[in-house]
């Protein structure tokens, strides 16, 4: 592999990913590949949990508009994304 675009960590796993998917296909050869899973559920629960922990609570008393209308006040200035 190019040393230059991926370090050891990154193949080994992208390498487990294979093995792991080349085993789902084995055990279940009828499945399209989309109904396969490259990720570990450990690998899984790491991106969409852990990493990805953006859950903020908002009032229930407050209606979307109202949210964004005071985030406007907050920053006038700041683009939209």
């Amino acid at each position: 592999y190019n040393t230059d675009l991926f370090d050891q960590t990154t193949v080994k796993r992208m390498s487990r990913h294979f093995t792991n998917l080349l085993a789902a296909i084995v055990a279940a050869p009828h499945h399209t590949l989309s109904q396969f899973d490259l990720l570990h559920p450990d690998e899984r629960r790491q991106l969409l949990r852990t990493w990805n922990a953006t859950a903020v609570d908002y009032p229930l008393d407050t209606t979307f508009p109202q949210l964004l209308a005071a985030q406007v006040e907050r920053t006038p200035q700041a683009i939209a994304a």
